[in-house]
This record gives C-alpha cells, sequence and structure tokens, in this order.
C-alpha cells in the first residue's frame, strides 16, 4: 500500500516480507524499489533466461541464412498444394469469366438485333409514308382531272340540252 502524501509505503522484499518505509527514505528511492519489487522476474529451476543457452558463435548472416533455408523448405513442402489451389482459382475464374463474358456477348447481340428492328421499322415506316405520300397525290391528281372531265362533260350536255331546246 503507498501512501504518498507522507512517504509511507508497505512493499514486499525479495523474500516476501512486508517492509515499511518511513519518511527519511528518500521518495525517488522507494518508487525504484517499488516498480523493480513490482517487474521483477522470478526464475525457478524448471525455467531459464535467456543468457542461460550456451554461446552459439554462428554469424548473424549464416543464422538469416538457415531461417531463410527453414523457410523456403517449408514452403517448397506446401508449393504443390498451393499451385494445385492457384490452379482450381484460375479454372474456376476462367469459367465464370467465360460464362460472363457470353452473357455479354448475347446481351449485345439481343441489344444490336432490337436496335436494327427499331431502324428498320423506322426505315419502312418512313417508306410507306413516301409511297403514301405520292399515291395519294396521284389519286388526288386523277381525281382532279376526272371532276374537270365530268364538269366538261356535263357543261357540254347542258350546251346540247340548250341547243336541243332551242331547236325545237
Amino acid at each position: 500500500m503507498l501512501h504518498l502524501g507522507n512517504f509511507i509505503a508497505h512493499q514486499e522484499d525479495k523474500h516476501g516480507q512486508t517492509v515499511a518505509i518511513s519518511r527519511d527514505e528518500p521518495l525517488i528511492k522507494f518508487a525504484f524499489d517499488y516498480l523493480n519489487a513490482k517487474t521483477s522476474y522470478k526464475y525457478s529451476d524448471d525455467k531459464f533466461m535467456q543468457t542461460d543457452f550456451e554461446f552459439n558463435s554462428q554469424s548473424l548472416n549464416q543464422k538469416l541464412a538457415d531461417i531463410e533455408s527453414n523457410i523456403k523448405s517449408k514452403f517448397d513442402q506446401q508449393v504443390p498444394n498451393y499451385a494445385e489451389k492457384l490452379n482450381k482459382i484460375q479454372q474456376e475464374y476462367d469459367r465464370k469469366f467465360k460464362t460472363e463474358l457470353e452473357r455479354e456477348k448475347q446481351r449485345f447481340k439481343d441489344l444490336e438485333m432490337s436496335h436494327l428492328k427499331v431502324d428498320m421499322e423506322n426505315e419502312y415506316r418512313a417508306k410507306f409514308e413516301d409511297w403514301k405520300e405520292s399515291y395519294e397525290a396521284v389519286y388526288s391528281e386523277k381525281l382532279t382531272k376526272l371532276r374537270q372531265r365530268e364538269e366538261n362533260i356535263l357543261s357540254k350536255l347542258k350546251d346540247r340540252e340548250r341547243l336541243v331546246e332551242q331547236a325545237a
């Protein structure tokens, strides 16, 4: 327990005993001791530190080469699996691409055919309208000629009737 207000603290030492610290001890020493006690590691006989290993005199380049060869050998063992997976993924992608391409081709053909049909329909409609106008023009021209002829015949008939009436 730490009371910074009056600089009195209780802590366990390395042997697990509670130690009381008085005001006479500097606060900074207390803080360092407290932090060391909380952060120090206690190793039993079955645990060891990295420095307990025998010193290996291999150079850093040799160690890196060993690590690289280990990784490469693991990768080489897994490469056939990766190659097979990659091949399957590539085949699946190709199959999907081909079906999507065929679908887009068909959609494009259908779209072009519909545009072609609309264009042909508009073209034939325009031709039909031209024919209709030309036939209507020919019809109206013939109709006016017939009406004029009828009027001429009627006028000639009236003139003959008048002549017949005057002669009679």
